[in-house]
C-alpha cells in the first residue's frame, strides 16, 4: 500500500516545487542553480536532438526536444514571411517601373494583316495547363505563408480554415498535371532554348527595350530563354521538394524536413516573381506578344522585328509561300 503511494507523492511534490522553480527563474538575480538550468537550455549548447526510446515502427516519435527546431520556428514565421513578400513586392515594383519609365514596344502591323504561326495548339495547350496549374499552386501556397496575416482577418476563422483546407487539396492534386505538363513544356522547347551567340547580342542590346533596333534573335531571344530555364529548373527543384513534403520522412528527418519546407517556399516565391515578368512582358511590355499564346499566330512584321531569324528560317523551310515575300 505504502509503495503505490509513492507516485502520487512524488507528483505532489513536483506541483509544489514547479511554482517557486518559476518564481526563481524569473527572478533579476537568478540562484547558482537556476544559471545552470538556464545554461542548458541554450540551444547552442544543447545536442542536436534529444531521442527517448520507443517500441513503435516510427523512431521519430521518440523525439522529445529538437532545439534547432526554434531556429526554424523563427525562420518560417519571419524571417520566411519577409522574404517572400520582398521576392514578389520587388517583382511588382520592378515592372511597374519599367512600364512608367520605358513603356511598352509597339510595332507596326501588316497592312495585309498576313500573320505567320508561332506555336501550335499543341504547344498552347502544354503552355496553359502549365501556367494554370502553377497560378493555383502559387496562391494556394502563398495562403500558406500570408494567410493568417492577411486573409483570415477579414474572411474568419472558419471560412478560413475551409479555404485553406480546400487549398491544401488543390495543391496537393494539381502537383500532378503540373509535372507532367513541365516535363512535356521542357522536351518540346528544348532545342530552340540553347544559348548560342545571338543571346550575347540580344543581352547587351537588352533587347533593345531601352531605345534603338531590335536585335536579332531565333524563336526565343535571351530573354525568353531565361524565363524557359528558371521555369524548368525552378519548378522541377519544386518538383523534388514538393514531393519530399508530399510524402514526410521518406527520404530525410526532422531537420531535412524542416530545410526542405524552407527550399519550396521560397523557390516558389522566386518563381512567382519570375511568373509576373514574364506575364508582364508577354502582355503591356511587348505588344502583339499575347497574340502567340491566345491565337498561335502573329502579325508578320512583329515576328520580323523581334524574331527576324526565326522568319528567315521558316521561310528557307517553306512554310511563308510567295504573299509573305
Amino acid at each position: 500500500m505504502i509503495f503505490r503511494l509513492v507516485p502520487i507523492l512524488m507528483a505532489a511534490l513536483l506541483l509544489i516545487a514547479a511554482p517557486a522553480r518559476a518564481i526563481e527563474i524569473q527572478s533579476n538575480q537568478p540562484s547558482d542553480d537556476t544559471a545552470a538550468l538556464l545554461q542548458k537550455l541554450d540551444v547552442s549548447r544543447m545536442p542536436d536532438r534529444t531521442q527517448g526510446f520507443v517500441h513503435i515502427q516510427d523512431q521519430k516519435a521518440g523525439v522529445l526536444i529538437q532545439p534547432v527546431g526554434r531556429i526554424f520556428r523563427d525562420v518560417h514565421s519571419i524571417g520566411q514571411f519577409w522574404l517572400d513578400a520582398a521576392f514578389i513586392i520587388v517583382a511588382v515594383l520592378s515592372m511597374a517601373a519599367l512600364y512608367f519609365l520605358v513603356g511598352s514596344m509597339d510595332f507596326h502591323r501588316d497592312e495585309k494583316g498576313r500573320t505567320i504561326l508561332r506555336f501550335t495548339g499543341f504547344e498552347r495547350f502544354i503552355h496553359w495547363l502549365v501556367a494554370s496549374c502553377f497560378i493555383v499552386l502559387g496562391l494556394t501556397g502563398l495562403n500558406l505563408v500570408f494567410g493568417r496575416s492577411l486573409v483570415q482577418p477579414w474572411l474568419g476563422d472558419d471560412a478560413f480554415a475551409e479555404l485553406t483546407h480546400l487549398g491544401k487539396l488543390a495543391h496537393n492534386f494539381l502537383a500532378f498535371p503540373f509535372i507532367a505538363g513541365l516535363a512535356v513544356l521542357t522536351v518540346q522547347w528544348l532545342k530552340h532554348n540553347l544559348p548560342d551567340r545571338t543571346d550575347i547580342v540580344w543581352i547587351k542590346m537588352a533587347g533593345g527595350m531601352f531605345g534603338g533596333p531590335h536585335p536579332p534573335a531565333k524563336k526565343f531571344n535571351a530573354g525568353q530563354k531565361m524565363i524557359y530555364w528558371a521555369a524548368v529548373l525552378g519548378g522541377g527543384a519544386l518538383v523534388v521538394t514538393g514531393i519530399a513534403l508530399m510524402v514526410p520522412f521518406a527520404l530525410t528527418d526532422i531537420l531535412g524536413m524542416q530545410l526542405i519546407q524552407v527550399a519550396h517556399s521560397l523557390i516558389a516565391a522566386a518563381m512567382i516573381a519570375v511568373v509576373i515578368g514574364h506575364i508582364y512582358l508577354g502582355t503591356l511590355g511587348v505588344r502583339g506578344s499575347f497574340e502567340a499564346m491566345s491565337t498561335g499566330r502573329v502579325d508578320i512584321n512583329w515576328a520580323r522585328e523581334h524574331h527576324p531569324l526565326w522568319v528567315a528560317d521558316e521561310a528557307a523551310k517553306g512554310k511563308l509561300g510567295p504573299n509573305y515575300l
